[in-house]
């Protein structure tokens, strides 16, 4: 599926995102993932924005002691009744994002662009074949064409994607 090269370029990604992990204080624990463009800036080398910590179904989770919520939670949670909350620590850039998902598969399933369809257990780091394409080609491909909104779709064609035909 991936060459030696790319798997050596996944297995540093991972490395990378352990390690913010550590230095961020994300609380590790089952039920809980980080997901989404985080993936797209360290595989690239570029520098990430913020880290998206999805709790699925479990509202024990202990956030870091900078959380608030969101501003925009409200707007943020309106179009997807699976999303409950979203609290953001502006120090640590690190969203914790409550949700009524019971599996991590549900989460990726629903983000709008196959690019953003990355996630990280803390064990183990979930990429496709067709992500990483996405992502190292800057290729902007629909992965839920239901929920691509035209805010998203020029953030990343700013960002230098390029559009695929079929969006």
């Amino acid at each position: 599926m991936f060459n030696d090269q790319e798997k050596g370029h996944i297995l540093s990604c991972k490395r990378k995102i352990k390690e913010l992990v550590h230095i961020k204080g994300i609380q590790p624990m089952e039920g809980a993932i980080i997901a989404g463009g985080i993936f797209t800036s360290l595989l690239r080398g570029e520098t990430y924005k913020d880290i998206d910590v999805f709790v699925l179904d479990n509202f024990q989770y202990v956030m870091t002691k900078n959380s608030i919520i969101q501003n925009n939670s409200m707007y943020l949670t309106k179009d997807n009744p699976n999303l409950v909350s979203v609290f953001l620590d502006d120090i640590q850039a690190v969203n914790t994002i409550f949700t009524k998902y019971t599996k991590r598969e549900e989460v990726v399933n629903n983000f709008d662009f196959v690019h953003c369809c990355v996630s990280y257990d803390f064990d183990r780091l979930y990429i496709s074949r067709k992500a990483y394409d996405c992502i190292m080609s800057r290729k902007l491909v629909a992965n839920n064409k239901v929920i691509v909104n035209d805010y998203r779709r020029q953030k990343f064609l700013k960002r230098g994607f390029n559009e695929d035909i079929g969006i």
